[in-house]
């Protein structure tokens, strides 16, 4: 094909390519500069493939034969949801670094974890970050890719992600869970199967905004959100802004009303010192009151996944507290098997698949990007919580090279507290409400990717 291209380009007599006489043949007046413009194209073109195949830095890396010369091949996997799948069976064919674009590759290799996500790092992120430069709002600290402002912003925030901050709305978060097992009970009464993939995802957006208590995507929120990292996740860009409207206008609603409320506040009314209250406290680099921007963005990027586990020592807990109904955290961070349980969930089923299966996709100013998968041992696609109390030195080595939440470095996702709570609490008190038993045991669930992981059709009987 290229051969009949020079062919073509070369002769003034457009028969002489031989099949591709009769397209040719239309083409015999161009001029000789617009044929030295396509030479010069299709020479580029050549060179290029020859370079990505021979000369580039990544040449030597192995992978499939489609990802030397373009990264289409995967992006075909996005739009679909399955790169999570295609990804490990690329790692168990080609080995611990498996070439899969042009200038990426994905990386199996604790040192290498530990050199691009660790502390002191020199690493940069790649402009696909840039997607969550949501328009119309300040620039937030997932999006911005500048380490002294990724600095600033961390800090900015980082008081409403403590441990101490979240203790003290634990009560709403275990009113939300309460409402939940209300719901729960009341489908196990009557005997109807239940999606915990759709309660599961329910309870992440609130019980105020009522999508516990009916059961229902109130405001097309949670579809809205779907849509929405569909977009950012595939395309770099946020084209999916139309469909992220209705939430977004509902976020600028509520920064608003706590802005005007923390700027007057109602005599004799407390304050609700959640995550939104210490948005709405925070300064700009100037020491500033924050804009409502900026307020806006940071609440908008909280998302968390929950997991299962075995009942047998949550049993244990309550049966030596009775009438006891919910669980503190500082209670449940004590039971190490509810705890082995959940460091073994999130390694395993990560919501995040590009912190964890992929990790963030990295790069330095100008050289090639990585990616980083998951550790765990020679049985790392096995749930196995027993790892994490087996060897207190071999747990520790786990905690330091997994990737649940972005590494142990300076981009490690400033959520990770609030998660554990909610997780250590829910599955707890799940599993002291209920016996669960799967529907079907063949096909639990199925995962979707968009940078994050979407559970659906995860049917138990209670």
């Amino acid at each position: 094909m290229v051969s009949h291209l020079f062919t073509w380009l070369g002769s003034s007599k457009p028969e002489s390519v031989g099949a591709t006489s009769t397209i040719m043949a239309g083409t015999s007046h161009l001029h000789t500069p617009t044929r030295l413009a396509l030479v010069s194209v299709a020479a580029g073109l050549v060179l290029l493939l020859l370079c990505r195949q021979f000369l580039h830095p990544l040449a030597k890396a192995p992978g499939p034969i489609l990802a030397r010369f373009t990264g289409m091949w995967r992006n075909w996997y996005y739009l679909r949801g399955q790169w999570h799948d295609v990804v490990l069976a690329l790692h168990a064919q080609y080995g611990r670094v498996v070439r899969i674009a042009p200038n990426e590759v994905s990386i199996v290799d604790k040192a290498a974890a530990r050199a691009l996500y660790g502390h002191g790092t020199q690493v940069v992120k790649t402009d696909w970050y840039e997607t969550w430069d949501v328009p119309g709002t300040a620039l937030g600290l997932f999006a911005t890719r500048d380490r002294t402002e990724h600095s600033f912003f961390h800090r900015r925030v980082s008081c409403a992600f403590s441990m101490t901050a979240i203790l003290e709305f634990e009560a709403y978060i275990q009113g939300c869970f309460d409402l939940l097992l209300r719901q729960l009970a009341a489908r196990a009464d009557s005997g109807k199967t239940v999606d915990m993939a759709e309660w599961t995802d329910a309870v992440a957006y609130g019980s105020q905004l009522g999508h516990v208590r009916t059961g229902s995507d109130v405001m097309g929120i949670r579809q809205a959100i779907l849509t929405g990292f569909f977009w950012m996740a595939n395309l770099g860009h946020y084209p999916g802004k139309s469909r992220f409207l209705h939430f977004r206008q509902w976020s600028v609603n509520c920064v608003r009303a706590r802005m005007q409320e923390s700027a007057a506040p109602t005599p004799g009314k407390s304050t609700r010192k959640d995550m939104l209250h210490h948005f709405v406290q925070m300064k700009d680099a100037n020491g500033n009151p924050a804009s409502e921007g900026e307020v806006l963005i940071e609440a908008m990027n909280i998302m968390y996944e929950l997991n299962q586990t075995d009942p047998a020592e949550i049993d244990e807990y309550f049966a030596a507290r009775p009438g006891q109904q919910g669980i503190p955290y500082s209670e449940a961070r004590q039971l190490p098997y509810l705890q082995a349980v959940v460091s073994e969930a999130t390694r395993l089923h990560p919501s995040i698949v590009t912190r964890s299966l992929l990790a963030r996709r990295l790069a330095s100013a100008r050289g090639p990007r990585t990616a980083i998968a998951p550790f765990g041992g020679e049985d790392a696609d096995r749930f196995r919580p027993e790892r994490w109390l087996e060897d207190p030195v071999r747990a520790r080595y786990f905690e330091s090279v997994t990737m649940t939440f972005g590494g142990n470095g300076p981009r490690m996702c400033i959520g990770r507290n609030i998660g554990l709570v909610e997780m250590l609490k829910f599955i707890a008190l799940m599993l002291h409400t209920f016996e669960v038993e799967l529907v079907d045991t063949t096909r639990p669930w199925w995962i979707e990717s968009f940078w994050f992981a979407y559970q659906h059709e995860m049917y138990v009987r209670l």
